[in-house]
């Protein structure tokens, strides 16, 4: 990896983007780390190499300002959550702003963190999910948004020439994540049992932070990643029992079972549906439950083959380091 350069981290305040921020740094690189709230950003305010640049998606002449003469840019930054229209903001014409800022001042490489919800859900995706895999339809703001981001870094990086690559990880868990390290492991370690909908057998696209970490910067300087996008995720897959049971176990539990039939869930399905916000997965819910009952696998093999990447941490590992993290807060 190129030292001495500049380089933009978006979202640098997040879990995600800290890290990163923080792996970067720890390259040799110079990292502006775009963030709306520096009181958020403690984990890596004062970390050398790291410098703390203000700004917002929504902004664009922050955005031109906090491009200017860097290397590459990390995209990190999105809505996970809100209104429709709040979502499509953020994930699709701040993707449209900074790429354009980027396009202009020069970036040699954008990289966007994307997610593999831009697939979709339900029966109609296969067991196997590659990068060529057509999406199924949806109606969660969350995927529809960010297939709108990929689409627009694409539309400006045909129009500008500006090489870019797309990343997109799985449910990223270890030390820092609040929904699939902190909320995993209370769901697993609250009662004397774990509850869950189904048998447990159908799979989570799991990936560890530092792992994605390690994706990112790679396809930030391969010459072979320009261009092209790659799931990053548990590959092979790794069930939501073995998932969730480690984590009670780690914590002294004993990681019991208990299985909520999947036909009760199903009979209220309609009703959440019809209360639930526009935009919201739970709109999706039936092609989401059906999705994860399955053995589903986003497999990582393109970027195994064309980047050289290697996951460092196996699942076991990887959960026996968030364990860890958990303990010593």
């Amino acid at each position: 990896m190129a030292k001495n350069k500049t380089v933009l981290v978006t979202g640098a305040s997040g879990f995600v983007g800290g890290a990163l921020a923080r792996h970067l740094a720890g390259q040799g690189m110079t990292v502006r780390a775009l963030v709306r709230d520096r009181a958020k950003a403690a984990y890596i305010d004062g970390v050398p190499g790291v410098e703390l640049v203000d700004g917002d998606l929504g902004h664009e002449l922050s955005l031109r300002k906090a491009v200017q003469g860097c290397a590459q840019v990390y995209h990190v930054a999105a809505a996970l959550g809100g209104s429709p229209d709040h979502q499509t903001q953020v994930n699709v014409e701040g993707t449209r702003l900074l790429a354009a800022a980027a396009a202009q001042a020069g970036v040699q490489r954008f990289v966007h963190v994307s997610s593999i919800a831009i697939y979709g859900f339900g029966r109609s995706l296969p067991d196997v999910i590659t990068e060529d895999t057509p999406p199924a339809p949806s109606n969660y703001a969350y995927t529809i948004t960010k297939r709108a981001a990929e689409g627009v870094l694409r539309l400006i990086a045909a129009q500008t020439g500006m090489a870019y690559s797309i990343i997109r990880p799985g449910m990223i868990y270890g030390p820092r994540s609040n929904p699939w390290t902190v909320q995993m492991s209370a769901l697993a370690t609250r009662f004397p049992v774990i509850p869950f909908i189904g048998d447990g057998r159908g799979h989570i696209a799991a990936v560890h932070i530092d792992d994605v970490v390690s994706m990112c910067a790679l396809a930030g300087e391969h010459p072979s990643a320009a261009g092209q996008a790659f799931n990053c995720a548990a590959d092979p897959g790794v069930t939501w029992r073995d998932f969730l049971t480690a984590y009670a176990k780690h914590s002294g539990r004993s990681g019991r079972w208990l299985g909520i039939p999947t036909g009760l869930v199903r009979l209220f399905m309609p009703l959440v549906k019809l209360t639930a916000p526009a935009g919201s997965i739970v709109k999706d819910m039936p092609a989401v439950l059906d999705h994860h009952l399955r053995p589903v696998v986003y497999s990582n093999e393109k970027a195994r083959r064309v980047l050289g990447w290697q996951p460092h941490w196996p699942i076991e590992d990887g959960l026996t380091d968030a364990a860890a993290w958990l303990a010593s807060r």
